[in-house]
This record gives C-alpha cells, sequence and structure tokens, in this order.
C-alpha cells in the first residue's frame, strides 16, 4: 500500500511493502551472486578444457574483471548516485547478464565459441556486475529505513561471503554430471531468477526523493 507525500507530492511506500521489498531484493541478490560466483569459477575451465587456453589467455581472463571493475568503479558509482530507476536498470541488467551467458552453450554447441569471444563475454559481464553493484548502494535506501539500512547491508555481506565459499564446490560437484557450457545455464538462471525478484520492487523508483 502506497500514500502520498502532500508536501513533496512523492509516494511514499508503507513500511509493510518495504519488508516485502527488502526480502525479494535480497532474494534477487542472492541468485545474483551466486550466478557471478558460478561464472567467475567456470570461465576459465572453460577456456582450459574446451578452447586449449595458453597461460596468457588464462590470465587475461582472470584479470580482465578485477581491472574493470577499478576502472569503472567511480564513474559507475556517479552515474548510479544520480539516476531515478534504479531498480529498472538492475533488471535490466539481470535480463543483459543471463543473455550474455546463455551465448556459452549456445557458441559451444556450434562450434563457434573461442577465445577471443570468452573474452568479450568476460568483458561484458564484468561491465554489467559494477553497474549493478553501483547502483545497489544509493537504491537500498529507497526501501529500507534508516535503522534497517545496516541490516539490509549485513544481509548483503553474509550473501556474498557464502556465495564465494559455497559456489566452485557447488560448480565443481555440477562439473562432474554435465559439461561445463551447460553448467553455465545454472548461472543463466540465477539471473533470471534475481531479475524475477527484481521486478515485484521495479516500481520502488517511484519512491525515490
Amino acid at each position: 500500500m502506497t500514500e502520498d507525500d502532500n508536501r513533496t507530492g512523492r509516494r511514499i511506500a508503507s513500511q509493510d511493502d518495504k519488508n516485502k521489498m527488502v526480502c525479494w531484493l535480497t532474494v534477487a541478490l542472492a541468485a545474483s551472486i551466486v550466478g557471478s560466483s558460478f561464472t567467475k569459477f567456470l570461465v576459465p575451465i572453460i577456456a582450459a578444457t574446451l578452447l586449449n587456453a595458453q597461460a596468457g589467455h588464462l590470465a587475461v581472463l582472470t584479470a580482465l574483471p578485477a581491472l574493470i571493475a577499478v576502472a569503472l568503479r567511480l564513474p559507475a558509482g556517479h552515474g548510479a548516485d544520480g539516476t531515478t530507476h534504479g531498480f529498472r536498470y538492475m533488471l535490466w541488467l539481470d535480463y543483459l547478464r543471463a543473455v550474455i551467458l546463455l551465448l556459452i552453450p549456445i557458441l559451444w554447441a556450434f562450434h563457434s565459441l573461442n577465445i577471443a569471444v570468452l573474452i568479450a563475454i568476460v568483458s561484458v559481464m564484468a561491465i554489467a556486475n559494477v553497474s549493478y553493484t553501483a547502483l545497489l548502494g544509493p537504491s537500498i535506501p529507497v526501501i529500507a529505513d534508516g535503522p534497517h539500512i545496516g541490516n539490509v547491508n549485513a544481509r548483503v555481506s553474509v550473501i556474498v561471503s557464502t556465495a564465494d565459499i559455497t559456489g566452485p564446490p557447488v560448480a565443481g560437484a555440477l562439473l562432474q554430471v554435465l559439461a561445463a557450457p551447460f553448467v553455465i545455464l545454472v548461472d543463466v538462471a540465477s539471473y533470471l531468477i534475481s531479475a524475477a525478484n527484481q521486478r515485484k520492487i521495479v516500481h520502488a523508483d517511484e519512491f525515490r526523493a
């Protein structure tokens, strides 16, 4: 349930609505972060086992996301602070990441996957990840009041830590029964799950100051 602020004309969410949106955002973040953890683990394996990547290629694939994150963190953060459509952009980024990753099994099936394409995919994913993270910061206060912002940030930290610990072993277990490009489909599913929950809070952009 929402109401209008008579002084500003801005729509205000009820506390019950905010609590629901925090839960949906938490599920979206969990799915998204797990997907990122899987991708980070699987891409070098795909490069080494299926594309016979050399050490230099593996170094590029491993280092590139970090380099892009360092280069774009500040400009992405500046752009995110000024946007009034943060949740909508986060939704689009979930769809983008799902589509980009879906290219890996499709191209592999048609014998068209190569190192150059994989590097391009990793680059786009890194840019999308940095943008998503930048948008998250100024979006949390929209659906969480002051005392609850710390709790949401704590949840994010726990999710990140858990995904970093459990993601690689789970991906490794899946590799025992599926080829690496098809394990990527789990990543695709994780971003679609994130998007499904993100869709439920897109309207929260109306509550931005």
